[in-house]
Order: C-alpha cells, then structure tokens, then sequence
C-alpha cells in the first residue's frame, strides 16, 4: 500500500532537515579556518612589526644580498622574519638581487608590500632642494650637500669637486634624496655647460681662453655687486694683466683660509702663496669659487676704461681711480 503523499513530504524534510544541521556546523568551523587563515596571512605579511616607526629611511648600497639587507631589516625592527621576507622576495618577479638606493616609507608596511617595492626599486624617495649662491666654493658645497643629502659625503665630495671648481654651476636644484656624489657633480657641472653655451658667441669674441674666464668671473664674484660694476672691474683686471701688474685683490686670500670676506694679514700679503695676488702676476692658478651668469657675462664682455684702481667704499658704492695717488685719496675719503 502506497504511503500519501503527505507523508513522504514529511519524511524527506526530516531527512534534509538533519543534513542542514551538519551543514551548519561544517560551515561554522570552515569559517572559523578561514577567519584564523585571514588573520594569520595579514599579520605575518601584510601587517607591519610594532616596532616599525614612520618616516623610516632604508640606505641600500649597491650589491647589497637579500640575506644582508634581510638581516638590516630584521635589526632596524622593519621587519619581524628574515626567512619570510626572504622567501617573500623570491617569489617577486623579476628580480634580481635588491635594488640598491634610499627607500623612505612615510607610514609603517607590511613584509609583503616591503619586499615588492626593495625588488622594483619603488623607492617614493622625495626631492630635496638646494640652493647655491653665485660665488659658492666646493668647500660650501660639500658642507650644504652632506647636510641634505645621505648618499653624499662632504669629504669625498670635495676630493672629487675640487679639480671642478668653478666649473658647477651655482643654482637652485632638485636632488633625489638618493643622490651619490658623482651624480651630483655630474649635475652641476652639466648645468654649467648648459649655461656656457649661452655666452658661446661673446666668449668667441672675446678670444681668451676658458680657463682664465672663468677665473677671472670667480674673482668678480667678490669684488663687485651689479653687472656695471663687474664689467669695469673686469675691464680694470685684465688691462693690469697686460701691463704685467699684480692683480692686488684680497678675494683669492679669502679661498685659501676657507672664510668668506677675509682680510689678509701682513703675513698674507709677503707670502709666496700663487693666490696672493700682490707679489704674484696674473691670475691665480684656479678659478677660487663657482661664478655664477652675471660675473662669467663679465669677464667676457669687460668695460674699457682708463681706470687701474677701484675700492668699495664703506657705503657700498664703487670708485674708481686712474693713478695710485687718486686711489689713495679715495682711500682716504671713502673709507673711513
């Protein structure tokens, strides 16, 4: 005799029923597994250690082994496993040994994100701004660079520059805050080029050679102020290099002792140094500063005038004299 119909309803509800509540329990537990997987995912890679401060900058030098650079992340509390970090960076594609560089975070990342941006070089690195006055020695700059700069060290940097001077530009610049020393030399000194190219045509004119431009635009640089008074220096300089008379200027003893607006001492003035400009004839033997347009525009374009001597009085103000009486008398009047 067949069963109604009424009753196999019942009996299959009953049996889904009991299934829906094993399901329940499978699905409860196959939640909880993944909840703990999540977690364990994100705190091993995704979170960072406690200890990772913001703001945290990463020096890598070239060469750098995944092994060492783990093991400086590990002590820079970067990190909290060499071994996942490592094994993490293997699996990065396309990778080749740490990309060498400055790595500043701004905000504390997890392992993972930290091994993809050391294998792509993703540095987020900001630029940093400096400004060189006209006039600014190698010595200066070596000091305002390594102050800014990490990757550059001020007595390198003036070991290499120093055969430069006069030769880097002085100018405001936007260095990577990874910049090296020979990077920035580069720099600076493609900056001048691109700049010399522009007195191409007045330097050809001229006929003297470059060297001894730029020498003289780095004595201008300490000896007037605006382009009208440069040129009649100029002009006053170069007419006594032709009459085989000392230059007579104090901004070269200045070089020497490192200090800005020195004064010569009597020492100064009787020693055979090739930058006393007193006993020496002709120009000192390298440029003593890194002139800037106006001075370098200067020296090629000098004032003809009937003029040997010139002061700057205690007022600021040029003046200039045809004989050694006139100056003293300007000495004397302007100068007190």
């Amino acid at each position: 005799m067949l069963m109604p119909i009424t009753q196999w309803l019942k009996i299959i509800f009953l049996v889904l029923s009991m299934h829906l509540a094993r399901l329940k329990y499978w699905y409860a537990a196959f939640f909880l597994i993944l909840v703990l997987a999540l977690s364990i995912f994100s705190y091993v890679f995704l979170l960072p250690p406690a200890g990772f401060h913001p703001n945290t900058t990463l020096a890598v030098a070239p060469g750098t082994s995944v092994r060492h650079e783990a093991a400086l992340l590990k002590e820079a509390h970067v990190i909290r496993s060499t071994f996942v970090f490592r094994a993490l960076y293997r699996l990065m594609p396309s990778t080749h040994g740490v990309q060498s560089g400055v790595y500043d975070f701004t905000y504390p990342i997890g392992e993972l994100r930290l091994a993809w941006d050391l294998a792509h070089g993703i540095s987020e690195v900001p630029e940093a701004r400096i400004t060189f006055p006209e006039g600014t020695t190698v010595r200066h700059m070596g000091m305002q660079l390594a102050n800014t700069l990490p990757g550059v060290n001020e007595r390198e940097f003036r070991q290499l520059a120093l055969p430069e001077e006069g030769y880097l530009f002085p100018d405001t610049y936007f260095f990577r805050s990874d910049a090296t020393t020979t990077e920035v030399i580069a720099i600076l000194r493609s900056n001048f080029e691109d700049h010399f190219a522009g007195h191409a045509e007045q330097f050809a004119a001229f006929g003297k050679p470059e060297r001894e431009v730029i020498i003289m635009a780095s004595i201008l640089e300490g000896e007037g102020k605006t382009l009208e008074d440069k040129r009649i220096i100029a002009g006053i300089l170069w007419h006594r290099i032709a009459l085989g008379m000392p230059l007579q200027v104090d901004a070269p003893f200045g070089y020497v002792h490192g200090a800005a607006g020195y004064t010569p001492t009597a020492a100064d003035l009787a020693s055979d140094s090739p930058y006393n400009t007193y006993r020496t004839k002709g120009l000192p033997p390298t440029p003593i500063n890194n002139p800037g347009d106006v001075s370098i525009q200067a020296a090629i374009t000098p004032t003809k005038s009937a003029y040997l001597y010139y002061l700057t009085g205690t007022d600021g103000t040029m003046h200039y004299a045809k004989t050694f009486s006139e100056h003293i008398a300007n000495q004397k009047k302007y100068l007190k």
